[in-house]
C-alpha cells in the first residue's frame, strides 16, 4: 500500500509541475527554474499565477539578497510589499522569534527598573487611567432590578415595570477627571434637592430623578477612584527619589520592585484568560491588538520626551512590538493567523492560530464549517499542537505532541474536553494524537496542515481514543 501511495503522490507532483508549466509558457514567460519555483510557491500560498506575482517575487529575491523564494511569494500572495520590515517581521516570525506576550512581559520588566520618578509616575498614571477606563467600561450593575448600559452616548435604564431613555451630555474627560471638579462641591446639595423633588412628582419623573442620581453617583465614584488612584502612585513612587548621594536605598529598591509589579499587571491585563469559564465572545483579537498598541503609544509618548538611560534600548523593543503588530494587521487582511497573548490558569503563553483556507474566493469564515489550528508552548507539556475541525456542531481534534508522556494525561481527562464542548452546544465525535515531526509556521502553514490532514483521512494518528 506504501509503494502505491508514493506512486500516486509522484504522479499527481508530476501534474502540478506540468499544470506550472504550462500556465508559464500561457503567460509568455520562460519555464526555467527560478520562474517555475516561484511560481510554484505561489500556487502553494492559494495565489493566482499571474506575470505580476511572479515579477514581484523575482525583483524582490533579486534586489534582498538573503530573501528566499518562498518567503518573497509569501509576501506577494498576501498583498504585503517585500520591503526590509515585512521581510526581518515576517523571518522573526517564520523563525519562532515573535512571541507577543514574552515580548510584552520583557517590555514591561524594562519599564520597571526605571528610576525616574517623573517618568516612572507618568507611565504608571497614564497605564492605571486606561486601565480603569476598560475596567469601568466592562462591569456590570450589581442591582438585580435595574441595568444601565452606556450606548452611542446614551444611557438606556431598564426597570421590571418601565423603560425610560435620557439623553445626556456627557462632560468631556477632561472635566470627569479633574481632582478639583465643581460637582464635587455641590454633589450634596444636588442629591438632596433631588430627593426633596422626588416626594413631590409622579412615577414617571421619579424614576427619571433616580436616574439622574444615578448617573451623579457614577460620575463621583469615577472621580473618587482616580483621585485614590493618582494618591497611591504617588506613594509608591516617592521612594524612588534618591539620597544626595546619588544610591537608592534598601526600601527605594523594594518600592521599584513595586513600581515594577504595577506595570507588570497593567500589562497581563491585555493578556486573554483563558479557564473553566471563559466566553469566546470575549475574545477579540483585533480589539487585543488596539489595546495593546494604545498602552504602547501612550508609553512611547512618555518615553520620547525623557532622558533617561537605556532610553532608546526601551524604545527599540517597544517598536518591535509595534511593528510586528502593524505585520499581523496587514497580513490578516488576506490571510488568518494570530499571535494572542494568553493566560491560561495563571501562567502566561502565546497562542498561535492559523485557519485554513478552504475556498480562496470566500471572504468570510463559517464557524459552522472550518478548520483551525491552534499552537500552544506550555511550561508543563511542552508544545501542543491542535488541529480542529468544525462541521456543524460536530468537533474533531487531532493533537500533537511535544512529549509523549502527555498522552496518559489526554486519556484520563478527555472526558472533560467532551463534556466542555457539549456545554457550549458541540459534539466531540473525534480525537487523535502523536508527536510532532514537522514544526508548523507561516510559510509552510497551508501545506504542512493540508499533508496532516490527508494524513488523518487516510492513515489516522499513532493513536485513538
Amino acid at each position: 500500500m506504501e509503494i502505491v501511495k508514493d506512486e500516486n503522490q509522484n504522479a499527481a507532483e508530476l501534474d502540478v509541475e506540468s499544470e506550472i508549466k504550462n500556465k508559464l509558457i500561457q503567460l509568455g514567460i520562460k519555464p526555467d527554474k527560478r520562474n517555475m519555483e516561484a511560481a510554484a510557491k505561489i500556487r502553494a500560498n492559494g495565489a493566482s499565477i499571474n506575470a505580476e506575482a511572479i515579477t514581484k517575487v523575482i525583483d524582490a529575491v533579486i534586489k534582498f539578497k538573503n530573501l528566499t523564494v518562498d518567503k518573497a511569494a509569501y509576501l506577494v500572495s498576501n498583498n504585503i510589499v517585500p520591503e526590509e520590515k515585512n521581510i526581518k517581521s515576517l523571518s522573526m516570525f517564520v523563525e519562532g522569534k515573535v512571541k507577543l506576550s514574552a515580548e510584552l512581559l520583557d517590555l514591561a520588566l524594562s519599564l520597571g527598573e526605571i528610576q525616574d520618578k517623573n517618568v516612572a509616575l507618568a507611565i504608571l498614571k497614564k497605564l492605571d487611567a486606561i486601565d480603569y477606563s476598560s475596567k469601568k467600561s466592562g462591569e456590570t450593575p450589581d442591582d438585580g432590578t435595574s441595568h444601565i448600559n452606556y450606548e452611542n452616548g446614551k444611557i438606556q435604564h431598564s426597570q421590571k415595570n418601565g423603560y425610560i431613555e435620557d439623553n445626556m451630555a456627557l462632560k468631556s474627560s477632561k472635566d470627569n477627571l479633574g481632582l478639583e471638579s465643581n460637582l464635587s462641591q455641590d454633589d450634596d446639595a444636588t442629591l438632596e434637592n433631588l430627593g426633596n423633588t422626588m416626594r413631590h412628582v409622579d412615577t414617571g419623573e421619579k424614576e427619571l430623578l433616580q436616574l439622574k442620581k444615578k448617573t451623579v453617583d457614577f460620575i463621583n465614584n469615577y472621580r473618587e477612584n482616580i483621585d485614590k488612584s493618582h494618591k497611591k502612585l504617588t506613594g509608591l513612587l516617592k521612594s524612588l527619589q534618591t539620597p544626595d548621594d546619588g544610591k537608592v536605598g534598601d526600601k527605594g529598591n523594594f518600592e521599584a520592585r513595586d513600581a515594577a509589579e504595577v506595570i507588570k499587571k497593567s500589562f497581563e491585563k491585555m493578556f486573554v484568560k483563558i479557564n473553566e469559564k471563559v466566553d469566546s465572545k470575549e475574545i477579540n483579537v483585533k480589539e487585543i491588538y488596539k489595546d495593546i498598541y494604545k498602552k504602547l503609544e501612550i508609553v512611547r509618548n512618555v518615553l520620547q520626551d525623557s532622558n533617561i538611560p537605556g532610553k532608546q534600548e526601551i524604545l527599540n523593543k517597544l517598536d518591535n512590538i509595534k511593528s510586528n503588530i502593524n505585520f499581523l494587521n496587514e497580513l490578516n487582511k488576506h490571510s488568518v493567523y494570530f499571535q494572542i497573548p494568553l493566560k491560561v490558569f495563571d501562567r502566561n503563553t502565546t497562542g498561535e492560530l492559523y485557519i485554513l483556507k478552504r475556498n480562496n474566493g470566500r471572504k468570510r469564515i463559517d464557524p459552522q464549517n472550518a478548520t483551525v489550528f491552534l499552537s500552544l508552548n506550555t511550561e508543563n507539556m511542552g508544545q501542543v499542537d491542535s488541529l480542529i475541525n468544525v462541521n456543524r456542531k460536530n468537533v474533531s481534534i487531532n493533537l500533537r505532541l511535544e512529549k509523549d508522556e502527555v498522552y496518559d494525561f489526554i486519556k484520563e481527562n478527555y472526558i472533560e474536553l467532551y463534556e466542555g464542548l457539549l456545554k457550549k452546544g458541540y459534539k466531540l465525535v473525534d480525537i487523535k494524537y502523536r508527536l510532532i515531526d514537522e514544526k508548523v509556521n507561516l510559510i509552510n502553514a497551508q501545506e504542512v496542515l493540508s499533508k496532516e490532514i490527508e494524513r488523518i483521512r487516510s492513515r489516522g494518528f499513532d493513536c485513538k481514543i
